[in-house]
């Protein structure tokens, strides 16, 4: 009974190192996120970014030789508001653009976009880590969106057409901008439009 009990330690002892080994060798990328992985040391193959992006599931990480970044794989929403708490910067945060006729018009626009698929790699290497994409995103569709209403009259607001026509021409800007960084942009919304009250 004594050598039952000590074989079963040991099988246990065996199960838990192998699962801590494999834990410690591995790394597991969520579903909806994209790992890029970077070679600290010329091992094995390439130092470096690695030219790959690696999907959902368990990869090699070797302890100090493989450094791991994730990035959101998902449709992203930058959303840009004067309604505090509810935009993705969680403060005022609308477009405020001048029409051609000198009013002040404020816009909330919704943009959704995403990192082009076997791109984060590339998105890595031009940008790095974190989120700092997003911040390009933001100043690229606030730009976009100053170049496209600010060529509109006032009363144009009012044309739902051309509304529609202006957040086209903000997306095909981004789709441009965003493209060459590794960025996909799938629609620009305009939700809300307020006027200058001297208007």
């Amino acid at each position: 009974m004594k050598i039952i009990k000590i074989i079963s330690y040991i099988v246990i002892g065996f199960i838990l190192g192998g699962l801590l080994i494999f834990k410690s060798l591995t790394v597991d990328i969520p579903i909806g996120q994209v790992g890029v992985r970077i070679q600290q040391y010329g091992l094995f193959g390439q130092k470096g970014v690695v030219d790959q992006d690696f999907g959902p599931g368990w990869h090699r990480k070797l302890g100090p030789i493989d450094k791991w970044e994730l990035f959101d794989s998902t449709v992203q929403t930058l959303e840009m508001t004067r309604e505090q708490n509810r935009g993705s910067d969680r403060s005022v945060d609308d477009v405020k653009v001048q029409s051609a006729d000198g009013y002040a018009i404020s816009l909330d626009v919704t943009v959704k976009y995403q990192i082009a698929e076997g791109k984060a790699n590339q998105l890595y290497r031009k940008l790095g880590s974190g989120s700092k994409y997003k911040a390009i995103v933001r100043n690229e569709a606030q730009s976009a969106c100053m170049g496209a209403f600010g060529a509109m009259k006032t009363e144009d607001f009012y044309n739902p057409d051309r509304r529609r026509q202006a957040a086209n021409d903000v997306r095909e800007t981004l789709v441009a901008t965003l493209g060459i960084k590794n960025i996909d942009v799938i629609d620009v919304l305009i939700r809300s439009v307020q006027f200058d009250p001297e208007y």
